[in-house]
This record gives structure tokens, C-alpha cells and sequence, in this order.
């Protein structure tokens, strides 16, 4: 009798840890929104197979769940989760939660045992709390993180903000801005792919020095809204909106969502300039430049790439070491982002000669 007790102890916190697992993983898809999880999911027949039906069969099999839990569900979610484009990061807020699903989920297992036994352990119980308790912890900190970030960035009253969005080579372009700005200030730019809110505000706070004198940034959405609360935090001077297509569609439903999602970016109280792929939209406005048209003589090789470009009214002629055509609408929008912020002809030259790939892209 102890051994199906303990059997069914074990199995039960397996259980509740890989529905955890499964619940935040789809959390950090979807920007911790709950509602988003459930009524705007991409794939919503994982929530059946991943979720719903292992519920079900955890009350209805009972005593012989342990072999559907470790012949069924455990492999069909282990295969799940390494066959994921965007696997779960283990940030802290991540731990946070299986640290307190993990502990909710003992706790109550032991109170089962104390009380003389339950007609079967908790599963709905420590995940709705682990999950309500999770937010009340995460808006405290995410409220105190964001004020932290906001007064950082009012004692820099001279920092140049540049930001960046799009369906296609946002990261390029952001590296592109930052290795040739640096030619003759002091950049720095959000690491990797760092472009929710959450991770820009932590990066404001953990990594931007007070001596930096331009900030690039990477703005990234999964749904409409999204990036108008970057711009509303960041309020940059400088916007660069790149191409865009029907990427991550999935999240939008419609091109005309991602269009318009992206130009949320120009939502800033301390706009001067944006750049806009021709692509976006062709609606003029007085700080708005189209670029993405103006390229001609592309000839790439294998040693790089060179191309002739309008900056200021004059056809200039460039050479990088970058390879793929493609680039030269990233590099379009870098040299004129260069161009407004003070760089000579001459140094944006030599820093497009210069300029080194982006780390796992070509």
C-alpha cells in the first residue's frame, strides 16, 4: 500500500512539474498573457494533446496513469519541446515559477499525507496558484524594475535613442547602427535578440553605462500593442522601421497588423526621424525617409559586397566585406541612421568597409 502511495506521490509531482513546464513555456511565448495562451494561440490543438487530455486521463485512469505518464505523455512532451523552434529560456522569472509550482505542489502533497491520504493528489490547485502567485511577484518587481529604468534613463538627458523593428533583419540592422556609430561615439545596443519590454528594461538597468552616448534598440511584438509600449518606455529620438512580410503572421492574422504594429515605434513623445522600408507604407510625414528604392550596381561575391547608394542629394559608392545581396537594404537604413546622427561621408566609408556579419546570420 505505501509503495502505490509513494508511486503515485512521485508521479503526481512529474506531472504537475511538466504541465508547469508546458504552461510557461507558452507564457514566454505570449508575453505572460494568459489570455493570450488560450484564446490567440498559433497552435491551439497542443492545448488538447499537451494539456487537456493528460488532465483528463490523470482522474480518469488513475492508479494506471504512472504508465501513461512515463510511456505517453513525458516522451510526446520531451519530443515536443526539443522539435520547438523558440525553446523555453530558463530566465528568472522561469525559475521563479517551478520554484513555486515545485514547492505549492509538496506542500500539498504532504498535507494529502498528514490528513491520512487523498483520493488522488492535487493538480489544478498548485498550478492556479503557482500561476497567480507568479503574477503578484513579477508585477511587483516588473513595477519596481520599470520606475528603476525610467529614472536611469532620465539622469542621461543626452542619450541619443535609437530604435529598431521589423519582419526582416531588425538584428542585422541594429548591429549594422551600432558597429558604424561606434566609428565615432560610444554605442551600445541590446545584446542577442533582447526586444520585449521586460528584456529591454532589465537591460536598461543592468548593462546601459552613464557614459554611453547612443543606445541602440530592438523592438520586437507578438501582437498589436506591443511595440507602442516599447516606444512609450524608450521614447526614441530615432526610429528605424525595416522591412516587413508576412512573418510570425500567425500571431497577427493579417499583414496590415504587422504593419501596423510595427509603426507603433513612431508613438514617441522625442521623435525627430524614422527611416521606413517602402515596404511599411508610403504615407508621407514630415520626419519620415523612405529608404529600401534607392540602391543600385549591387554586385555581390564571395569576397563581399558593393553598391551604389543616394546619401545627401549624392550617388556614393560602398564596399563591405558582408556577404548577401540582401544586406544592402540593412546596411540602406544603417548609413542613413549614420548619416542624420553627424558621420562624414568618409567615416560611414570606412566603417561599411569595415563592418563584420552579424553572429549566425550571413
Amino acid at each position: 500500500m505505501m509503495d502505490l502511495v509513494f508511486l503515485s506521490f512521485v508521479s503526481n509531482v512529474l506531472f504537475v512539474l511538466a504541465l508547469g513546464w508546458y504552461l510557461i513555456t507558452n507564457l514566454q511565448w505570449y508575453d505572460y498573457k494568459i489570455e493570450r495562451v488560450i484564446l490567440r494561440h498559433h497552435k491551439w490543438w497542443w492545448h488538447g494533446v499537451y494539456f487537456i487530455l493528460p488532465f483528463l486521463a490523470y482522474f480518469i485512469l488513475q492508479e494506471y496513469f504512472v504508465f501513461f505518464l512515463l510511456f505517453f505523455f513525458l516522451p510526446a512532451l520531451i519530443y515536443w519541446h526539443f522539435n520547438l523552434d523558440k525553446r523555453l529560456v530558463l530566465t528568472w522569472r522561469v525559475k521563479r515559477f517551478l520554484i513555486l509550482l515545485s514547492s505549492l505542489t509538496l506542500f500539498f502533497n504532504f498535507l494529502c499525507l498528514l490528513r491520512g491520504g487523498c483520493a488522488t493528489f492535487g493538480v489544478f490547485m498548485p498550478l492556479t496558484l503557482a500561476y497567480l502567485g507568479s503574477i503578484g511577484i513579477e508585477k511587483f518587481l516588473f513595477s519596481a524594475y520599470k520606475k528603476e529604468a525610467i529614472k536611469k534613463l532620465a539622469s542621461m538627458p543626452k542619450l541619443q535613442i535609437v530604435a529598431v523593428t521589423g519582419s526582416y533583419g531588425k538584428t542585422s540592422m541594429k548591429n549594422f547602427i551600432e558597429q558604424i556609430l561606434s566609428h565615432k561615439y560610444k554605442v551600445y545596443a541590446t545584446p542577442r535578440s533582447v526586444n520585449t519590454i521586460g528584456g529591454i528594461i532589465r537591460d536598461v538597468n543592468e548593462s546601459l553605462s552613464k557614459d554611453i552616448e547612443i543606445y541602440v534598440c530592438e523592438a520586437g511584438a507578438r501582437q498589436v500593442g506591443d511595440i507602442y509600449t516599447i516606444a512609450q518606455f524608450l521614447n526614441p529620438q530615432t526610429v528605424v522601421v525595416g522591412a516587413v512580410g508576412p512573418q510570425h503572421i500567425e500571431y497577427f492574422k493579417t499583414v496590415e497588423n504587422i504593419k501596423r504594429t510595427k509603426l507603433e515605434l513612431m508613438h514617441s513623445s522625442r521623435l525627430q526621424q524614422a527611416f521606413v522600408h517602402t515596404s511599411v507604407t508610403d504615407e508621407p510625414h514630415e520626419k519620415v525617409r523612405f529608404f529600401g528604392d534607392g540602391i543600385d550596381n549591387v554586385n555581390g561575391t564571395l569576397e563581399g559586397l558593393d553598391f551604389d547608394l543616394l546619401l545627401n542629394e549624392k550617388r556614393v559608392h560602398f564596399q563591405t566585406k558582408l556577404l548577401g545581396n540582401f544586406n544592402t537594404i540593412n546596411l540602406n537604413a544603417a548609413i542613413l541612421v549614420a548619416s542624420s546622427l553627424g558621420l562624414s561621408e568618409e567615416e560611414i566609408l570606412k566603417a561599411v568597409a569595415s563592418l563584420q556579419s552579424v553572429e549566425h546570420r550571413l
